[in-house]
């Protein structure tokens, strides 16, 4: 991630039915909890099963700009128009992204909100 990958990590467990079946009812209640309440239940669903896992392999390939991104967001920051990034991307990929665009230099501050 750090040099701009996109990174993927997979690992298994084996689950009894007498952990998975308490853990689906968990699952399902955070599934259709309302707001901020869901994404924090679904993880902590997800927590309880998401532990001693047995690491399988990885991969990583590269999410490539499309054609002239670098030179039109040069252009559009020449001609004074300001830029922001809207990312779901955690923070260090979504920074190598800025650099490699040329929306940030390397030496430049990084504003996360």
């Amino acid at each position: 991630a750090t040099n701009g990958l996109r990174t993927l990590c997979v690992a298994c467990k084996e689950i009894s039915e007498e952990v998975f079946h308490p853990w689906r009812i968990e699952y399902l209640k955070a599934k259709v909890a309302r707001g901020d309440r869901r994404e924090r239940e679904m993880a902590k669903a997800c927590d309880l099963l998401e532990t001693d896992l047995h690491f399988v392999g990885a991969s990583a390939i590269e999410d490539k700009l499309q054609d002239r991104v670098p030179e039109t967001i040069r252009v559009l920051r020449q001609a004074g128009i300001a830029l922001w990034m809207l990312t779901g991307d955690k923070s260090e990929t979504a920074k190598q992204v800025a650099i490699s665009c040329n929306l940030l230099a390397e030496t430049e501050e990084c504003l996360v909100v």
